[in-house]
């Protein structure tokens, strides 16, 4: 017997976001204009800003998974497209 699902709802795929999405902008913001992952790391510590999972100090691991997972690429897209190439 399968659940079935109330006209009009769509099942979710994939796990929810990691991280606000004002923080994937900020990280996304910061790689395009250049900076390294260990780069983006020291700015965001200086911030006290917690890691996706609650860890108090960002690795270079950290933000190169977290600029590879889909929700991160769909805001950068938007990000490339709003932006003017010059």
């Amino acid at each position: 017997m399968t659940a079935e699902l109330p006209a009009g709802a769509c099942r979710r795929r994939g796990r929810p976001p990691c991280c606000s999405r004002e923080l994937a902008e900020c990280i996304v913001r910061m790689r395009l204009k250049g900076l390294s992952y260990g780069q983006i790391c020291i700015a965001l510590n200086a911030k006290r800003i917690p890691t996706p999972m609650g860890g108090s100090l960002w690795q270079k691991a950290h933000v190169y998974r977290l600029l590879r997972t889909d929700y991160v690429r769909r805001i950068a897209a938007e990000i490339e497209r709003a932006s003017p190439v010059a």
